[in-house]
């Protein structure tokens, strides 16, 4: 490295320690960011962000292999990802072992391999499975999350899960040539198969970022652990699902108030979702989604460019620069709290744009020291005609009281 680009570096790191200190001088809270009212206008002191290093090339050094196992309205994802020769070594045993995948109260069961060890539920993980292999061992991570089997549901994971693996996103007419049908018993999955250059471990967004606008968790707090699988959210839409209603079918106190459209169909909340709605229908749907985080999460989860970023690559937009934010973003009250309204929809008018058919509305809210991230995501022409019933449902959320000084709304 130069000494000029030293020099950045440290001047980079000083401002952002900095900044950490203002900070926590400021606010005995966790909530350091309450001041924080205009996206459109970031201050003189946001946080100097790293220009995104490019997609590494030459040959992929790593697979993934992805089962999709379909359970009503919901999957459970097994996802695999680790050097190609390790992959390759251990491919017939994780084929049979996917195959041999069996379905058993709604949900699945399976049997374990001599020398295969599982670990228990941690966070939104279902289980977690280790695998002997070299130089260090595979794993196996299980999630369950809604899912509609729509082509659009499809789409959005097997690019979020390319983006993992620094590919450029796919269409809907090339997502087969990563994909194969099998089956698990009488159950048919689907098996996703990708190589490329792995860049998923820590936190990624919505759960990490720069210093951004919610920033204000203790540093060196982010776990270690690599992510759960949050597909960006798309309609698991089925006809037996409760008709929607105002308040979420719960008594947690962490769960907002709301008034929902009459139209949107309000899903069963699970693990991190507080709560779902479908939107639209089998053809043409989205999905709505309520995920909160405690600011101690980790530092940098509120990063509001790496969150649009995220976002934007998910519908197939090219990623923004720190001075673009305020042309995607705006401010928004959600709560009598100021919060960040991103808008990620192509323009069906632009060439480059038009042939992605999904879009992302999404809001950034800080309430107590909970983090929320409200997300509309699904088919393009459905999310855009909806925004105006979102805005609104965003505008109706009413948050459960901060209960004392470091508990927020738990």
């Amino acid at each position: 490295m130069s000494q000029s680009n030293q020099c950045q570096v440290k001047t980079s790191a000083a401002l952002f320690v900095a900044l950490l200190t203002v900070a926590t001088i400021g606010c005995k809270k966790p909530e350091q960011i309450q001041t924080y009212n205009a996206p459109k206008e970031p201050s003189a002191a946001a946080p100097v962000v790293k220009a995104q290093p490019a997609a590494p090339t030459g040959e992929a050094t790593d697979r993934m292999l992805t089962a999709i196992v379909p359970i009503g309205s919901q999957a459970y994802f097994f996802k695999v990802v680790g050097p190609i020769a390790a992959v390759e070594k251990n491919e017939k045993a994780l084929g049979d072992f996917f195959a041999a995948i069996r379905v058993a109260d709604g949900k699945p069961k399976w049997q374990l391999p001599e020398g295969w060890k599982e670990t228990g539920a941690s966070g939104m993980r279902v289980a977690t499975i280790s695998i002997p292999a070299e130089p260090k061992p595979l794993e196996i991570t299980v999630n369950a999350l809604p899912w509609s089997g729509t082509p659009a549901d499809m789409l959005s994971n097997v690019n979020r899960w390319r983006g993992q693996l620094q590919l450029p996103p796919t269409d809907a007419a090339h997502v087969a040539e990563s994909t194969r049908e099998t089956k698990a018993g009488d159950v048919p999955i689907t098996i996703v198969d990708l190589r490329g250059h792995f860049a998923g471990s820590g936190m990624s967004p919505p759960f990490a970022g720069g210093a951004g606008p919610f920033a204000g968790a203790n540093p060196g707090t982010a776990s270690s652990a690599a992510p759960p699988d949050l597909p960006p959210g798309h309609p698991p839409l089925d006809a037996n699902m409760p008709p929607p209603s105002a308040t979420p079918p719960t008594t947690s106190d962490d769960v907002p108030k709301f008034v929902a459209p009459k139209d949107w169909q309000q899903l069963p909340a699970g693990g991190m979702r507080k709560a779902a709605f479908a939107v639209g229908d089998q053809e043409h749907g989205a999905l709505v989604t309520l995920i909160n985080f405690h600011a101690t999460e980790g530092p940098q989860i509120g990063d509001a460019l790496q969150n649009v970023n995220m976002w934007r690559q998910n519908v197939g937009l090219p990623a923004i620069k720190q001075d673009e934010l305020s042309k995607h973003t705006e401010s928004i009250e959600i709560n009598g709290q100021p919060a960040i309204y991103a808008r990620a929809v192509p323009d069906a008018s632009d060439a480059s744009q038009s042939k992605s058919q999904l879009a992302t509305l999404a809001a950034m809210a800080k309430q107590g020291d909970q983090l929320w991230f409200i997300k509309f995501s699904g088919d393009r022409s459905v999310v855009a005609a909806q925004e105006d019933a979102f805005k609104s449902f965003l505008k109706s959320l009413r948050f459960a009281a901060a209960s004392g000084a470091t508990d927020g709304n738990k």
